[in-house]
């Protein structure tokens, strides 16, 4: 029996189709793309039915072994199936009319970008839809979406580990760059060798990867920091000592991120240098977030020293590495980065700022 694909994708008329061409769409380009992908799927949609289509819908979005998701025009009702879906299961696959449809909460996860209007833009569907299917045959538990990635704990039995890691002989390949996955990993040589081949997409899915390894363990040593003991009250004098001892201990876990970085801003890899910005907004994010119980303000800031960190010496590396290069062909590059880097880091540090870090 075949399993099911369920498309969501806007019924009536939209800024870029009619709601006849929304039906076009469906029957002569998603349809054939999936059916024909040659690994058993039916493709459909939601219909009018007597009763509650919303209740008909929602069993579709919990039924369909895979979900295709069309986020053209920023559509509420598919916002709204598509946040249905990521709350049940994973196999989501993301498609738009324009790369700016996609939200910025969801472009670390893989989307692809389709032209309807031409016959080479609908084989280049049909091919992407058939690799990602099949990718989805092979890795069905593969998480594809922040609900996977931040809030589910999947049981030990049901682990998916890791892309390895990449070999001098392998091509560009992503993976995380933090926990277990990232052992052994030579993080500058994988920065260059995505860099070389220009590719951004790949940037991306190293962000969500990385996410989901750095987050819980940098959560968890988080709490087990604050079950230290610490003096009642602390002498001005003695609070760098301190808080280095904070630091030592979760660094080991971003050495990997900011020499990839680093690297990624030597190569002038916009992608890559941009990955290091998120992150250290994470980190932020995440010491603004208490934790439950016990909480030691030097524990709980540590997250949001560790991104000042980074932050500085990406600032630092890139003045010298402008200078050096101020007469080079890469001056160009390097100033798009350079603009890039400012409008970026002003925002992430002024939320910085603004925010206490020990009382």
């Amino acid at each position: 029996m075949p399993r099911t694909c369920f498309v969501i994708m806007p019924f009536s008329t939209t800024a870029s189709c009619t709601e006849e061409k929304w039906t076009w769409i469906f029957e002569n380009v998603f349809k054939p793309a999936v059916e024909g992908a040659g690994l058993d799927y039916e493709c459909r949609r939601s219909v009018a039915t007597r009763g509650n289509i919303v209740a008909s819908i929602l069993e579709e979005l919990d039924d369909a072994y895979v979900v295709l998701a069309d986020l053209t025009d920023h559509n509420a009702n598919v916002f709204y199936e598509l946040g249905v879906r990521h709350s049940l299961k994973d196999r989501t696959i993301l498609v738009a009319q324009r790369s700016n449809d996609i939200p910025f909460d969801l472009q670390a996860y893989a989307y692809h970008v389709y032209n309807y209007k031409t016959h080479e833009g609908q084989a280049a569907l049909a091919q992407k839809l058939a690799q990602l299917l099949a990718d989805i045959d092979a890795n069905p538990d593969r998480p594809d979406n922040p609900v996977s990635d931040f809030l589910r704990k999947p049981s030990e039995s049901a682990y998916v580990p890791s892309p390895p890691p990449v070999s001098t002989n392998d091509v560009a390949y992503a993976q995380s760059l933090a926990g277990p996955a990232a052992e052994g990993l030579d993080a500058p040589a994988f920065a260059r060798r995505l860099a070389h081949r220009g590719l951004p997409q790949a940037a991306h899915t190293v962000l969500r990867l990385t996410r989901s390894e750095l987050r819980p363990l940098m959560k968890k040593e988080l709490d087990t920091m604050n079950q230290r003991e610490v003096p009642t009250s602390i002498q001005t004098k003695q609070i760098p000592a301190l808080a280095q001892e904070y630091i030592t201990s979760v660094e080991p876990l971003i050495r990997k991120i900011e020499q990839f970085v680093l690297t990624s801003i030597e190569e002038g890899w916009l992608a890559g240098t941009r990955l290091g910005l998120q992150l250290a907004g994470d980190w932020i994010s995440l010491t603004e977030r208490r934790s439950s119980g016990h909480v030691i303000r030097f524990a709980q800031g540590v997250p949001a020293l560790l991104a000042w960190r980074l932050l500085r010496r990406l600032s630092s590396f890139w003045a010298l590495l402008l200078e050096s290069r101020s007469k080079s062909k890469n001056i160009v590059r390097g100033s798009v980065i350079a603009l890039f880097f400012s409008v970026e880091t002003y925002f992430i540090l002024k939320h910085f700022l603004d925010m206490p870090i020990i009382q």
